[in-house]
């Protein structure tokens, strides 16, 4: 189902877009002709209207306005509210990154305020029986999906930051902007240990290699070649520190 993206509406509660987020989806829909449904809900006016209500996807809404474009959708109603829960209850069964659990943590947020008679403890509670977490690690995935936007989620997928630990770092930080661009500094950090790393393991790799060269002979550093390959290094650690004591 498509539906005009100006004819959704969009709660309040809702964070604020991020500009930089919207323009690149913006250029990967122009370029893919393709755009993931976004999740909205299915409600009635007092006159008896339909009207489709916001609940997840709200960078896509945007994108889609500003391409003038139709958008798909997961329509949500009060029918089929305990199916959408029972797959957030099933993603709990996959392994999925931080990002991606506070991701189906925002949908199971936004579909149990639409309880009349939704509370905070009773949120912690669905999420504790919905996701088989703790009271303190449901707290904090319901914080951590309120604070912290689809925007900032997807720039962590795919990378060594993609952990509750940052994403709790990421939580006490004023805005998606400061969130961003400290994302983007440890980005590059990382990116340079990386290159470091890599130039430091080849040159320590090739001075073991010199040393075993002199001492052994083709036979033994074959032999020795095999052993490495079977063992860990903290058992070479191990192993070479009661050598030396010897």
């Amino acid at each position: 189902m498509e539906l005009n993206p100006e004819d959704i509406l969009v709660p309040t509660r809702l964070r604020e877009l991020n500009p930089n987020h919207v323009s690149k989806l913006i250029e990967s829909i122009r370029q893919s002709k393709w755009i993931s449904p976004i999740t909205v809900f299915k409600k009635y006016t007092t006159d008896g209207d339909e009207v489709y209500q916001l609940i997840a996807g709200n960078h896509r809404l945007e994108a889609a306005k500003q391409l003038s474009i139709q958008i798909p959708v997961t329509v949500i109603d009060d029918d089929s509210k305990a199916q959408l829960l029972e797959v957030v209850e099933n993603y709990s069964r996959l392994e999925l990154t931080a990002s991606e659990k506070i991701q189906h943590q925002k949908i199971l947020n936004e579909v149990y305020k639409m309880n009349t008679n939704a509370t905070y403890q009773g949120l912690v509670d669905e999420t504790k029986t919905r996701t088989g977490v703790s009271a303190s690690i449901a707290r904090r995935n319901i914080s951590h999906a309120h604070k912290i936007s689809d925007a900032v989620l997807e720039e962590l997928k795919g990378s060594k930051l993609d952990s509750h630990a940052f994403i709790s770092t990421l939580s006490g930080m004023h805005d998606d902007c400061a969130r961003l661009k400290r994302i983007e500094r440890e980005k590059e950090r990382l990116s340079k240990i990386g290159e470091r790393t890599l130039i430091d393991d080849s040159g320590t790799a090739q001075a073991i290699a010199t040393i075993m060269r002199s001492g052994l002979t083709d036979q033994e550093l074959q032999h020795c070649r095999g052993l490495l390959q079977l063992t860990s290094k903290k058992s070479l650690d191990v192993a070479l520190e009661a050598v030396i004591k010897l």
